[in-house]
């Protein structure tokens, strides 16, 4: 039973003194919280613990509050000193953060699994596409003329840009699923943008 309990008690639960001290302390725990309660209070009673932190849930006039205990024994007196916060709000806050975090997480898995779908769907067609190009370039459905043959050209250009792309894509898929790998190449700037202009033009 209590011996003795401090105002901010009183403020904090809505119970009176007198209705703490005709108490048991496990009394004022909810059902869920007692057995992890009686533990921490054995293991300081038995003398494994100088000093125990704990929480549990507590019944108040505003309904249950969590609560983290600090609980230690004094032997000569054969008394348990516990001083309480109340974390309620901190406790709802944490867990709301968890909440949210494993949302981004899945949110994060579905992305990654769209995009690698997509990417695959959309480069398979591409890879038609160019294969198309080389054959009239190859000359395989007969002799191009000069536009049609720089207008083929433009056109497996932009074809192959789109593919890198969507490797592109795939690649940030990896790096998100942490296996990709980085690799070092050096390259011309005036090539590239001479490869931009080209796109660029009519």
């Amino acid at each position: 039973c209590f011996r003795q309990a401090n105002a901010a008690w009183e403020n904090r639960f809505g119970l009176s003194r007198r209705q703490i001290i005709d108490s048991k302390f496990i009394d004022q725990v909810l059902s869920e919280s007692r057995e992890t309660t009686l533990q921490a209070l054995e293991s300081v009673m038995q003398g494994e613990l100088a000093m125990v932190d704990f929480e549990n849930w507590i019944h108040s006039s505003q309904g249950p509050r969590r609560v983290a205990w600090r609980c230690s024994a004094v032997e000569s007196e054969q008394l348990l000193y516990l001083v309480g916060r109340d974390i309620t709000e901190p406790h709802a806050l944490q867990l709301e953060l968890v909440k949210a975090r494993e949302t981004a997480e899945l949110a994060s898995q579905s992305k990654s699994r769209f995009l690698a779908t997509m990417s695959h769907e959309l480069r398979t067609p591409l890879n038609a596409i160019l294969g198309t190009c080389e054959a009239l370039e190859e000359g395989v459905y007969g002799e191009l003329s000069q536009p049609q043959g720089t207008a083929l050209e433009n056109v497996a250009r932009s074809g192959r840009h789109q593919l890198d792309l969507i490797n592109d894509l795939l690649d940030l898929s990896r790096i998100e699923a942490g296996g990709f790998e980085p690799v070092m190449e050096s390259f011309s700037v005036l090539d590239l943008c001479h490869e931009a202009i080209q796109m660029l033009r009519p």
